[in-house]
């Protein structure tokens, strides 16, 4: 870099918290930064959302977004006092959209709301190209009538690209799973991204495990590989225990046999390779001590019946 920062204003200073710089200059508009810098260097002034907009010469209403974005993302939190129990959000069923605005509807908005030009100019930076316009609609249909905040889809935007599937199909796709799993807040999006990439974590012990090639896994598969791995805590040697028992019993590798077999073995209490091997060689004792008992019954009926005979 070839700057540095004049020592002399370190003098006066206040403390930004390092999650504003890691997880949202890439998301929060330029309004969200200005009002959480101000709040952050007058805490003791306690500023009202009146004070901060005046301040900052913004709408009221702009700073009560803001504030209402920080709260949401865990940087700011309400005073105690009293609380009424928040009623849990009704189940959403949305669907990719079948009508989207139209050119004419996108030029439309694009001049009355100074917040869909964030939102497509964001958009183009992240495509690292000029929106077509199916993707301008998919983005304005979002947020105009799926009432998606405009930080989270830009969320939404910066988690497509860091799969690597910065398309609209993608998003679309994605952004429905969302707001049908009520994900409404940033923290909302961060733990259910978190969640994803614990399951695929996983799916990538029991890939090992299993010798399966690198590929994409079903929602289920992901659902099997959290439980054995995350849940149940399984060791790679017992979920390769598995896939050989099942390839042996059935000649080859079926998903849902070897998560029988895995079922099984947690509802036996079996944790190890030692514990799986241990149990397997007592049965095979038993069943050959029950073996060896039955043969010897056989032999004194047929005695009995040879000396009756006589």
């Amino acid at each position: 870099m070839d700057y540095f920062v004049n020592p002399a204003m370190f003098q006066k200073s206040f403390v930004v918290p390092f999650s504003i710089a890691e997880n949202y200059l890439k998301i929060a508009t330029a309004t969200q930064l200005r009002v959480v810098l101000y709040v952050l260097s007058h805490l003791t002034d306690e500023p009202s959302n009146a004070d901060i907009a005046n301040a900052l010469l913004l709408p009221e209403a702009d700073v009560s977004d803001a504030m209402c974005f920080w709260q949401q993302s865990g940087i700011f939190m309400a005073k105690s006092g009293p609380q009424t129990p928040a009623e849990k959000p009704e189940k959403r069923i949305v669907k990719t959209a079948v009508i989207k605005p139209t050119r004419e509807e996108i030029a439309r908005r694009l001049s009355e709301s100074n917040e869909i030009s964030l939102l497509l100019n964001e958009a183009q930076f992240k495509f690292g190209r000029t929106l077509k316009m199916n993707e301008s609609s998919t983005l304005i249909w979002l947020y105009d009538d799926q009432g998606m905040d405009i930080s989270l889809i830009l969320m939404l935007l910066e988690y497509a690209k860091g799969e690597n599937k910065c398309n609209i199909s993608f998003i679309e796709r994605t952004a429905v799973e969302w707001l049908n799993n009520n994900i409404a807040s940033i923290t909302d999006a961060e733990n259910y991204i978190a969640e994803i990439n614990r399951k695929k974590t996983a799916w990538k012990i029991v890939e090992a495990a299993f010798g399966i090639e690198d590929r994409l896994a079903s929602t289920k598969e992901l659902e099997l590989a959290s439980r054995w791995v995350e849940e149940w805590q399984l060791p790679r040697e017992v979920l390769r225990l598995a896939y050989e028992k099942c390839v042996d019993t059935k000649s080859k590798f079926i998903m849902s046999y070897t998560a029988k077999i895995l079922e099984g073995w947690h509802k036996n209490g079996y944790k190890t390779a030692a514990d799986i091997q241990n149990a397997e060689a007592k049965n095979k004792k038993a069943q050959k001590a029950d073996f060896a008992s039955s043969d010897i019954s056989e032999i004194d009926k047929l005695l009995s019946i040879g000396y009756k005979g006589e």
